[in-house]
């Protein structure tokens, strides 16, 4: 099912517990405010599932404590031509909208708290009421969480068109308050205002994928004893969830469904 001509790429960060040996302690160790002996080991993971055929892409392993953006270099290879990254706010990054780019592949995110801050909507191109046209410049110095060499932070191009579209929401308090996306997705009449929107609410089905892996299939605690097992115990579950998602992709073939309408 593809969007407007792009696949739909989710990328997100979860957590997993391992089983208390001093192998998994030593390479994904517990959480820093647990006392020691008193928590399990806790293996962080980046994936990217793919919401236009359902399947993921990749489910990538790193300390829990690394930050979500960190973990994006594991897993730039899923990206390409004629995709489309839907990310939260941890991912908007100049860095990897740029990377992102460069593999021809564009980006639909939340706009980071801090670029939040700095912004002035009266500022830019108006492209419609909640729509407006951005120039960012590639910060002076180079993040401190960034693996890029010098070389290769270089070869970033000085500036890039951002779109910047906003919508209401209503928070967990009842509240309404203004969200904020960041697009490389510049043509208002290749890609419409409420269908920028909608799109970005459709990214919130990576976290039933998680759920489905977390708690349906039960893996929020690996019982494998040595950090080799635990990643394999990782690939073999992605590889399980595929196959299930092949047999639903058949049953919406016949019955002409959605794919994301069905339960895993």
């Amino acid at each position: 099912d593809l969007w407007n001509g792009l696949q739909l790429k989710a990328i997100d960060g979860s957590s997993m517990q391992l089983m208390d040996t001093k192998e998994n302690q030593h390479t994904y160790p517990q959480p820093n405010q647990q006392k020691k002996g008193c928590g399990f080991p806790v293996i962080g993971i980046c994936g990217v599932v793919n919401l236009s055929h359902g399947g993921w892409e990749t489910l990538s392993t790193s300390e829990h404590t690394q930050h979500d953006l960190s973990a994006t270099y594991d897993v730039l290879k899923c990206f390409g031509e004629n995709d489309l990254c839907l990310a939260d706010r941890a991912y908007n990054s100049y860095e990897f909208m740029c990377l992102l780019k460069a593999q021809k592949c564009e980006s639909l995110m939340r706009l980071h708290q801090a670029r939040k801050r700095a912004l002035d909507w009266k500022k830019g191109v108006k492209i419609g009421k909640n729509d407006r046209l951005y120039t960012w410049d590639k910060p002076k110095t180079k993040p401190a969480g960034s693996q890029l060499t010098k070389e290769e932070w270089n070869l970033l191009p000085s500036s890039m068109k951002v779109r910047v579209s906003r919508f209401k929401y209503k928070q967990r308090n009842g509240e309404m308050a203004w969200m904020y996306l960041a697009s490389t997705l510049t043509d208002a009449n290749l890609y419409p205002y409420a269908e920028l929107c909608k799109c970005y609410y459709d990214r919130w089905v990576v976290e039933i994928k998680f759920r489905d892996i977390k708690t349906m299939l039960k893996m929020e605690f690996i019982r494998s004893k040595t950090p080799d097992l635990c990643e394999k115990t990782i690939l073999m579950l992605q590889l399980c969830y595929n196959m299930v998602y092949s047999l639903i992709q058949n049953a919406r073939r016949e019955h002409t469904v959605a794919i994301n309408q069905l339960s895993f």
